[in-house]
């Protein structure tokens, strides 16, 4: 949380459809602010969260729709708890009666959220893991053009090169909005850590890779995050969110 890459943001927040805001929250937080976070919520958010079975994911739900309500009550000038969400048909949280586009991501207690106008666009982050059975598993979720780029790398990087496919791959899976009716193998993205981030092709959309831009973002040592944003000249504000 105290990568000085994200800085703390003025009080007064406007959007363009070139411009993107990224936000950077932290999930783990005293009772007396969970307590605060879940007035927040509506009653499905809280019947939700009381879904979790573990404490700990019922808070960092519960802290991570609270934040997305407080940062969006900025850029719409709207108390948090009037903010209400229509859902697509793939559960994609959307703004009705707006143009503000936003998309969430969260894992190990760490939360990105992108903001936008007009534009399509979706974030991931992920926790990194030791992977025991890598070829399985990117043979189970990567195009076979992927894979190959995956097993040239040496050995000591492809458990980078696996998380910077799958964090591409979700960011442009959950911008499309279409969950996983979109068949992971039917796009590709580039993977090889040290090379800029790209999407390199999308099946029937021979203009794709032209259309959108993938961004790697900074988040701590031992993630891996990505965003995919449907402008090609987009510029990036990264935000730190504090309480």
């Amino acid at each position: 949380m105290s990568n000085p890459v994200w800085q703390t943001p003025s009080e007064l927040l406007t959007l363009t459809a070139d411009r993107v805001d990224v936000w950077f929250a932290g999930l783990d937080h005293p009772a007396h602010s969970n307590e605060k976070f879940r007035a927040l919520l509506s009653e499905d958010e809280q019947a939700r969260a009381a879904g979790f079975k573990f404490e700990h994911l019922r808070q960092h739900y519960t802290a991570g729709r609270a934040i997305l309500r407080l940062i969006l009550s900025r850029y719409l000038q709207t108390p948090p708890q009037d903010i209400t969400f229509q859902y697509n048909d793939y559960g994609k949280p959307e703004l009705p009666a707006t143009d503000l586009q936003f998309n969430l991501s969260h894992s190990g207690g760490l939360a990105l959220y992108a903001f936008i106008r007009q534009h399509r666009i979706g974030i991931d982050i992920e926790r990194m893991r030791p992977l025991t059975d890598i070829e399985t598993m990117m043979r189970h979720y990567f195009s076979q053009s992927e894979c190959a780029s995956l097993l040239a790398l040496p050995q000591h990087l492809r458990v980078q090169g696996f998380y910077n496919c799958w964090t591409r791959k979700e960011a442009y899976i959950k911008a499309i909005g279409r969950g996983l009716s979109q068949p992971l193998d039917s796009f590709a993205v580039s993977l090889t850590p040290g090379k800029p981030p790209r999407l390199l092709r999308v099946e029937g959309e021979p203009e794709a890779s032209q259309r959108w831009t993938i961004f790697d973002l900074p988040v701590p040592s031992g993630f891996q995050a990505a965003l995919a944003v449907e402008h090609p000249g987009s510029t990036l504000n990264l935000w730190q969110f504090t309480p």
